[in-house]
Parts: structure tokens; sequence; C-alpha cells
């Protein structure tokens, strides 16, 4: 940044491209304390921009001329609009009680069998990604049959979205248990689709690793791949001593590690047999830098090979949202298909979004 004369005003230039599409947030005189990120402690100051008026949420936006349209969001009064119900569901395995919302077609019938979405940080979906407008469009247009979703809440959201095999059982035996008690869903993983943003991502990822005989999809949006479970223990180990004295090397060192020691997920594909899973993974714009280098999305997708795969076909029950996302891949059967453009069922394109953790 740079300042105003010997003003204590600072400002920055950026040149972005007529495409880019993004929220952000501000931090005033952030105290810089934060382990991680630069240091950004992001939970004291952070704001939306005051001189910025649109809004989504509490984050501003900035929507460039060129960004792809984005048709499945819009609200209309005309469409024919699913039934948000609110439950509560206890797990014995877990052993907690957590809030979900269940999405139910126009027209639910109990004698239909309905495909199923499972999607995690469910009040993040239906409130920030208007996950339910999203389905009331996608299925009013014919591009995906009528569809039963439940959103999750993920009450101790870190420790349950970070590679936990506990949280993957609840997941595929409890609460779909309890779905199935209730509505009616079908018993066939091709037509389960399991999803989520930013670690609720890579929750999906590892859910469906686990489980492929309940999960049949993978809908990963902004995933945390750079993470593993070491990473993840040395994060929290060093979390409560952090402070502006540190002099950046602890960020730097969990940086280096990400660097050298990652790509944990990718490993575990790489090294079980082909499975019955199609992956549909979405980065936003800019995210290929956001830990840099080989840390980044880019270096994380760059581990899985390619070797004379046939290319990958899009069930019909996942028509998937029009609109461009680049770094999209799409996967199948657990390797890297192509570089075709991944395509998102909930919560639309995002051209970009550097995701939180």
């Amino acid at each position: 940044m740079k300042s105003v004369g010997k003003t204590d005003v600072w400002y920055l230039v950026l040149r972005l491209p007529r495409r880019a599409r993004f929220a952000y947030r501000l931090s005033p005189n952030d105290p810089l304390d934060a382990p991680s990120l630069g240091h950004l402690n992001l939970g004291r100051a952070v704001q939306p921009d005051p001189l910025n008026p649109h809004r989504s949420g509490s984050q501003s936006v900035v929507e460039r001329p060129g960004a792809p349209p984005q048709p499945w969001i819009s609200f209309n009064p005309a469409t024919p609009h699913g039934e948000i119900l609110g439950h509560t569901i206890a797990s014995a395995v877990l052993g907690n009680v957590r809030d979900i919302w269940v999405y139910s077609p126009a027209g639910y019938r109990p004698d239909v069998v309905y495909p199923l979405i499972v999607l995690f940080d469910g009040p993040a979906q239906l409130e920030s990604m208007s996950a339910a407008t999203v389905l009331d469009n996608l299925i009013a247009s014919s591009r995906i049959p009528a569809t039963i979703a439940v959103f999750v809440s993920n009450p101790a959201r870190i420790q349950e979205l970070s590679y936990n095999s506990k949280f993957a059982d609840f997941v595929a035996t409890e609460l779909i248990a309890w779905m199935r008690a209730r509505y009616s869903i079908t018993v066939d993983a091709r037509q389960i689709v399991v999803g989520g943003q930013s670690a609720g991502g890579t929750a999906a990822t590892y859910v469906a690793l686990q489980h492929p005989e309940v999960f049949g999809n993978v809908l990963s949006q902004s995933a945390s791949f750079w993470s593993s479970p070491d990473l993840l223990a040395d994060l929290a180990q060093r979390a409560p001593v952090a402070s502006p004295k540190d002099d950046r090397h602890i960020s730097e060192e969990i940086e280096d590690v990400a660097a050298t020691e990652g790509n944990w997920l990718a490993k575990q594909i790489i090294a079980r047999q082909k499975l019955p899973l199609h992956f549909y993974i979405e980065a936003g714009l800019f995210e290929g830098e956001f830990w840099g280098g080989p840390a980044g999305i880019s270096g994380i997708l760059g581990q899985v090979p390619l070797a004379g795969l046939p290319p990958a076909r899009t069930p019909t029950s996942l028509a998937a949202a029009s609109g461009e996302i680049s770094n999209g891949w799409r996967f199948a059967r657990g390797r890297r298909m192509s570089a075709a453009p991944a395509r998102a069922v909930a919560g639309g394109p995002r051209e970009s979004d550097a995701g939180r953790t």
C-alpha cells in the first residue's frame, strides 16, 4: 500500500479481470496477531466496506462487467418453491445434538423416491449461497429432477469438517437413517450428493471416500485441500501462543509445511482402488494463489495423475448450473479426468471467493 503524502491515509490500486466477481471485507487497524493468514485477526474489527453499497450479507461485493451471469440465484416469485423445515438430530456417534434443515421440492409426494443432496455449513448454504433458490430454479427449469436436500449445521465446525471419521460415520449412518425414516429418498448412491464449501468441501470429499456405498457424488467448492490431519493439529497447538512478536515465522513455517507435506487428501485418493465416485470441484478465480505456489489449489490438483482415463460424464441427476468457473476440474472414480470446468448444483458459480477454512 502507498500513503497519501505525509498523512495516515493509505491506498492500494489493483487491476482486476473483466470477469471477476468477489466478496470482501475490511479489517481496519487489525492487531495482526492471528497465527496464520498473514496475522490478520478477522474476528475483531472485520466489516463491510462503508463506501461500497453492493452487499451480500455482511460482505461487500465487486462484480466486473464481464462476470458470468448467475441466473440460478435470482429469486423468482413465479417459480414453484420448495418447503424448508428445521429439525434437531441427536448423534450417539458424536454425543451431540445439532440443527438441520430439510428442503423438500414443490409438489413433494411420499410415494415418489427422490435423489438427495447433503450440504454442510447449512446456515451459510441457505443464507449466503441462496441454495434453496438455486434448487427451486434448477428443478423448475428441469436442469435437475425434483430433489430433497438436507442442510447440516456444524457446531464444532473445524473438528467435524477436518478428516473426522466419527463425523463421516454420523453423516453416512445416523443422518441418512434419520432422513429415510421421514422422507422418501433413494438408496442408490449414484443419486446421492454430499457437498460443502471450504472446510465443508474437504469434508464432503473425505466423507464420500469413507462411505462410497452411501455417497456417489461430491460437490466440493473452494475446498481446503491444502490441509492435512498433522497440519491442523500443528495449527491448533500453535494458535494459543501466537502473537505479533512471532515475526511471521509461525505463518511462514505453516505455509512451508503445507507446500512440502500437504496434499494429504489427494494422496489418499491416489492410494485407493478406483471407487464409483464422481467429483465436482470448483475454485474461484483468485484461489490458485491463495496459499501460493504448490500449496495453492493448482498445486493440489496437479498431484493427481491423468493416465489414460475416459472423459467424465455428468449424471442426469446432477445436470449443473451454467457459468464458467476458473481452475475447475472434473473428477470421476477417484481420479482427475479432464480440465473441463466443474459445475455447481447448489450455490451457483462463484468467480472468486478465497474461501474460509
